[in-house]
């Protein structure tokens, strides 16, 4: 797998507080998690000519937890960095000290941040929709794809269960119109894994249902080239509370140690899963053979 980047503890900074400055725990922790993934933090170290705000204020907060002089608050920084890169863009962001999503805000971190830290997170899926009236199979590609939604109603107990459902399975398409003329709302369509990356990010709907929804520490799948590519679980995001309010925390594995990191609170670490787990984290440890 050439020019893929494989989990390196040497890119992971040491666990760090970090303070909640208004309503903004949301970013504190999606930045606990992010700071978990080797493969970003390494991209970021190499490029320290970058112009981008974002990109700055992410190194900086890299180098100075190396440091042991981590910033008081790492999601404010962010939050501030993001806010002046999409201006400078022409795009001013809605975001602000108030309780956001953290899966939109992944989003928009990574786009800020450009196609180069996308293409860590970009994992292709292929489309297909058939029209029940002319039968007729269109096939897109769906770009842009930094995560895959696991929905309310599916329920898996196995590793093999868990990778199958990533590799095939059935989404909503909101709104389609055949070339036949026929339209539907909330259409199925069938979704194939065409391409993994780096990280995989994976995010359940918790707004709406708090049951436990089981997942494996380990992804493994069989690449072109015959061989598995195995991901690890490194980190989570949990959510107490509704659509409408909650806090925000995440679980980071930081060397060979899950932490707890709840704003400026930082304890032992728990990757299993929960009946609050929003956002969970894989992250490409190794390319094995066939017959490993």
């Amino acid at each position: 797998m050439s020019g893929y980047s494989f989990y390196d503890p040497t890119y992971v900074p040491r666990p760090f507080p970090s303070h909640n400055m208004g309503a903004i725990c949301w970013c504190n922790s999606l930045v606990q998690v992010l700071l978990g993934l080797p493969a970003l933090n390494k991209l970021i170290l190499a490029r320290p000519d970058a112009k981008n705000p974002l990109w700055q204020a992410y190194a900086s907060i890299l180098r100075d937890s190396a440091a042991s002089r981590p910033p008081p608050s790492a999601g404010a920084l962010i939050l501030d960095a993001m806010r002046k890169t999409a201006a400078a863009a022409g795009r001013p962001l809605q975001l602000g000290n108030s309780e956001e999503c953290a899966d939109e805000a992944l989003t928009i971190f990574i786009d800020l941040l450009g196609e180069e830290i996308g293409a860590l997170f970009t994992n292709v899926y292929e489309l297909n929709i058939t029209c029940p009236g002319c039968k007729r199979v269109t096939s897109t590609i769906r770009d842009n794809a930094y995560r895959i939604q696991l929905f309310a109603d599916v329920n898996l107990t196995t590793e093999r269960e868990f990778c199958e459902y990533l590799r095939a399975h059935r989404s909503i398409c909101e709104y389609y119109k055949c070339s036949c003329g026929a339209s539907f709302s909330n259409f199925p369509r069938d979704e194939r894994l065409r391409v993994l990356r780096e990280i995989v990010i994976i995010v359940f709907n918790k707004f709406y249902s708090k049951d436990i929804k089981w997942f494996p520490q380990q992804l493994k799948f069989k690449s072109t080239d015959n061989t598995y590519l195995v991901y690890r679980l490194v980190g989570k995001i949990e959510h107490v509370g509704s659509m409408f309010g909650g806090h925000y925390y995440a679980h980071s594995l930081r060397g060979d140690t899950w932490y707890k990191l709840n704003d400026t609170h930082v304890g032992p670490g728990d990757p299993d899963p929960s009946p609050n787990t929003f956002m969970i984290a894989y992250h490409l440890v190794r390319e094995d053979g066939v017959n490993s």
